[in-house]
């Protein structure tokens, strides 16, 4: 997220018997911007590399490399996904 922070400066002249004055006051202005998520590519296999290992986690069973957390897929196959641990 990215915040911009500039001010908005007012004048205001008045003129009186004794003559001119000015003031000025600023106003915040807050411009907030989120970047769009990233696209992300569902990422699928249909075997789990050697060496994994199996854990479950609030009753979901995730199978795990040193890199890589994988889940099984209702269509078949393995999704990878976020570590939830």
């Amino acid at each position: 997220m990215k915040t911009i922070i500039s001010w908005t400066v007012i004048v205001a002249a008045a003129v009186t018997s004794v003559g001119c004055f000015t003031y000025e006051r600023r106003t915040p202005v807050v411009v907030t911007t989120t970047a769009p998520a990233p696209i992300v590519r569902e990422e699928t296999v249909t075997v789990l590399p050697s060496g994994y290992r199996t854990r479950t986690y609030r009753g979901t069973t995730y199978y795990y490399t040193r890199d890589r957390v994988y889940t099984t897929r209702s269509t078949g196959g393995y999704v990878v996904v976020p570590s939830p641990w």
